[in-house]
């Protein structure tokens, strides 16, 4: 009778086993998820801030050139008609990108998610284990083990 009871309780326990791996392995891959995000995040401001200043990079080369026969290089409001080109590319790029809802509209990030939701709490590597079904199913699991160590 005893051995039949613990065989039915190492199965149990084996059962909370797999579905602890389950959530371990959700979790971690919950953790891929937002850390490919948040990279994704990162790729895309960078490429928004080429995109702005690549036309100007361009415009500064071209004008950097020491060339004797120029247009404009003799005219007095050069500079300033090369600045009011170079700024309204600059306006007109981030008025492209805002339209796009590319830039400035106050997106979160799945981390800064997770954070705020933690805030109040040390973040920890296993962080996962305060979610409500695995906490009682740890709880559940170790009583069953402390069952299983009395009945020695």
């Amino acid at each position: 009778m005893r051995l039949d009871d613990l065989t039915s309780h190492i199965e149990r326990i084996q059962k909370h086993t797999i579905r602890l791996r389950s959530a371990v392995q959700t979790a971690i891959g919950l953790h891929f998820s937002a850390i490919a995000n948040q990279t994704n995040e990162n790729m895309r401001i960078l490429a928004i801030i080429t995109a702005v200043f690549a036309p100007l990079t361009l415009f500064t080369g071209i004008y950097g050139m020491n060339f004797e026969f120029m247009p404009g290089l003799r005219h007095a409001q050069a500079f300033w008609i090369m600045l009011g080109v170079m700024v309204m590319t600059t306006l007109l790029l981030l008025y492209y990108f805002y339209r796009r809802h590319m830039v400035g509209r106050g997106e979160k990030s799945v981390i800064d998610m997770l954070a705020q939701q933690h805030s109040d709490q040390h973040m920890s590597l296993f962080w996962f284990l305060d979610y409500e079904p695995i906490k009682q199913t740890v709880k559940g699991t170790i009583k069953e083990v402390e069952k299983l160590t009395k009945l020695k």
